[in-house]
């Protein structure tokens, strides 16, 4: 039988040239929580953690529904 195994899998989603917006820069962070942050070494980047550490178990006939807010990864996974 078929199965849908998942372990602790992250996607991170890069914004380019974010430090010329920082207007823009505070408005996605409000609308994310506060999931944007700089990434170590680079400039006029940050990354946006769209899944964290997702661990998923799905058998045979089992059904699986997302339910989220915009922007929330459901399309991702």
């Amino acid at each position: 039988m078929a199965s849908i195994q998942l372990d602790a899998v992250s996607v991170d989603i890069p914004i380019f040239n974010i430090s010329d917006r920082s207007l823009k820069n505070n408005i996605i962070s409000a609308a994310t929580g506060g999931q944007i942050r700089p990434r170590a070494g680079a400039t006029g980047r940050a990354i946006v953690r769209a899944i964290d550490a997702l661990t998923l178990n799905l058998e045979h006939g089992e059904r699986l529904g997302l339910l989220g807010h915009n922007g929330a990864g459901k399309s991702t996974l």
